[in-house]
């Protein structure tokens, strides 16, 4: 069964091939670095497939950015925190 569409895993995934590609680095380059099939990397760049915690650490490593590279610009909705809440002062 296909996974529904996630515009935050595919957001995730645009920013692993935007950072690779400006690198110069193939996606079986970094496969072979992050320890991960070259499918299993094309599911995360694709926003197919939710990756590791420890994949994309390792994956934030070889791309020389901070973890929080790959946050959605929305962090109430990844938290799943409604859009309407607010925090009292």
């Amino acid at each position: 069964m296909a996974r529904e569409y996630d515009p935050q895993l595919a957001e995730m995934g645009a920013k692993i091939v935007a950072r690779r590609t400006e690198l110069g680095m193939t996606a079986t380059e970094l496969a072979i670095y992050a320890d991960i099939t070259s499918a299993a990397l094309s599911r995360i760049e694709n926003g197919q497939s939710e990756a590791k915690v420890t994949t994309l650490m390792k994956i934030a490593d070889i791309l020389t950015v901070p973890l929080s590279y790959f946050q959605s610009g929305d962090v109430s909705k990844s938290a799943g925190i409604p859009a309407d809440f607010e925090t009292s002062p």
